[in-house]
């Protein structure tokens, strides 16, 4: 269901990993959109560190395939380690490889996560009339993610949300929100008529700039509240 592959080790502890790759973004000639290493790093980070955490992940390191340039790796780990000190994780190792015997005319970069867990969340919901359901942050792709930054999900945020307990998250990728949707509730065979929200549900969200969030109705108020202005409700029109 989630993009995190998951694992069985022992004793009902599980292995998780979760990747994001980005080719043609960073500071070589003929990039595409042209963005700083480190926040580069930053982002695919996120995305990787989302998708772990989001499937009951506790991460303990991260591992970095770059092939953007030997010289920026300090750059990348810059990036990488701002996204840990977001969560409070600054102690995870990062480690990886660069690739330094061919001179890549564009950039890419690849952040793999890896988590451990006992209680992992990958199966299908099933949804009823108590649940709510809502964006938070809003879905933004290429350099819309550098033009609109106060409408990006913190990953601070994300974690949070993630710790609660009978909340479920679900971060939004390049495939828009009702795919998302589609995964969470397989059975309600969900389409755009039946779905109401302000945002665009079929919009890339590149880096995973915002995440959908599944939780009872007793607590809409104090998410909203804590969500602010990044709270988007998303209505589910049952036939």
């Amino acid at each position: 269901m989630r993009d995190v592959q998951i694992i069985p080790i022992m004793n009902d502890e599980y292995l998780l990993f979760a990747s994001d790759n980005s080719g043609g973004i960073g500071m070589k000639e003929l990039d595409e959109i042209k963005v700083p290493y480190k926040l580069l790093a930053y982002y695919s980070f996120r995305v990787a560190f989302m998708e772990c955490i989001a499937a009951g992940g506790d991460p303990v390191t991260v591992v970095v395939s770059n092939f953007c340039g030997e010289g920026v790796w300090d750059q990348l780990v810059e990036g990488i380690e701002l996204g840990l000190d977001e969560v409070g994780m600054k102690t995870i190792e990062i480690t990886g490889s660069s690739e330094s015997n061919m001179n890549m005319i564009q950039s890419a970069l690849g952040v793999l996560v890896i988590g451990k867990s006992n209680k992992v969340q990958n199966n299908p919901l099933t949804y009823t009339k108590d649940l709510e359901i809502a964006l938070i942050g809003s879905p933004l792709v290429g350099k819309e993610v550098i033009d609109q930054p106060k409408e990006i999900a913190p990953l601070s945020m994300a974690n949070y949300f993630c710790t609660l307990e009978g909340f479920v998250v679900m971060p939004v990728g390049s495939k828009g929100i009702l795919h998302e949707l589609k995964l969470l509730f397989p059975e309600e065979h969900l389409r755009n008529e039946s779905l109401e929200c302000a945002i665009d549900l079929n919009k890339s969200s590149g880096p995973s700039t915002c995440f959908i969030i599944v939780y009872s109705s007793k607590e809409i108020e104090k998410v909203r509240e804590f969500a602010g202005n990044l709270y988007t409700s998303i209505q589910y029109n049952k036939e």
